[in-house]
């Protein structure tokens, strides 16, 4: 719903410091946010996909002002906005972007560079290939001792919509998960997950 976002000149004050405090926001991040999801409401899901994945590629830097108060990356208020959508689980983004994901995604694990991985994953996120690289990113993660940024990645897998999509990751991821959480020293995060 656009009627929740708002793009706000870039300069802010504090009320607290008198500082200048700068929000990398964009007025046509928000113009097109606002384009994408009255197509996603108009059920032109291929039109509004491809839309979505344009602000990701365009603007995923910057933020975007919610109602609320508060800031988020306009990459993650996206990346809610396409798992949303049927289609998504339906397999329409992987036809639009699978081949480009899966490339990325590819050449990031053959070059074992797990930041180009996530970066891979964070832009195509909806994609299959962006949750296989996600999970080899949790396990690399885990191989090196970094057990809490393993069960974070575990746990965003648990929102992909290939997860569960009937392929019956989701129980593993859970799991997963739950083991990283309890080695991070996070027991009630832990069996929160069990």
């Amino acid at each position: 719903d656009h009627r929740d976002l708002h793009s706000f000149p870039t300069r802010r004050s504090s009320d607290l410091s008198g500082a200048q405090v700068y929000v990398d926001d964009s007025f046509s991040a928000v113009d097109k946010l606002v384009e994408a999801n009255n197509k996603a409401k108009q059920g032109q899901s291929e039109i509004a996909i491809t839309k979505y994945q344009q602000i990701i590629e365009t603007y995923g830097q910057k933020l975007v002002y919610l109602n609320n108060d508060s800031y988020v990356s306009l990459t993650d208020y996206v990346r809610e906005k396409l798992i949303a959508l049927p289609a998504v689980k339906d397999g329409v983004y992987d036809q639009l972007f699978g081949k480009a994901a899966k490339d990325k995604v590819d050449d990031a694990i053959a070059r074992r560079d797990l930041t180009e991985l996530i970066r891979a994953c964070d832009l195509y996120f909806p994609a299959t290939a962006a949750m296989n690289g996600l999970s080899q990113a949790a396990e690399w993660y885990f191989e090196r001792g970094d057990f809490a940024s393993a069960a974070r990645t575990w746990e965003l897998l648990l929102k992909h919509p290939m997860a569960a999509n009937g392929r019956g990751k989701q129980p593993l991821f859970l799991f997963r998960a739950a083991v990283a959480e309890s080695l991070a020293g996070n027991k009630v995060q832990a069996a929160r997950l069990r």
